[in-house]
């Protein structure tokens, strides 16, 4: 499990691409907007193009934040935990250390393929 505090450098992706020839994926349009995504991309050291889906954060009371995120447009989903108040990020290595807390603080399992 890799964790990073939010006092980790950034790095800031500018992606671009001839004008007229873009087109949105249409999967951005359910990207996660949260209040808190700024700051759960920069405790887990991603770009802020970085794609963020699946949270689950629906109660305001809760204090971690759990979703998958995508740090750029040809790498896959990986799972990450958000502890608000600590305002640390963990994310998914393969180990198993990050099952259990991922299991533990947003309360299911990873898929199995």
């Amino acid at each position: 499990m890799r964790v990073v505090s939010v006092g980790a450098p950034t790095v800031k992706t500018v992606l671009s691409e001839p004008s007229g020839n873009h087109v949105a994926p249409s999967a951005a349009a359910s990207d996660w907007t949260g209040p808190e995504r700024d700051a759960v991309l920069r405790s887990l050291a991603l770009p802020a193009a970085a794609r963020i889906r699946d949270v689950l954060d629906a109660d305001p009371r809760r204090q971690e934040i759990c979703g998958e995120v995508q740090a750029g447009p040809n790498q896959p989903f990986r799972r990450f935990v958000y502890l608000k108040a600590a305002k640390l990020g963990a994310l998914a290595d393969g180990g198993s250390e990050f099952e259990r807390t991922y299991s533990q603080l947003c309360g299911q399992s990873a898929p199995t393929n």
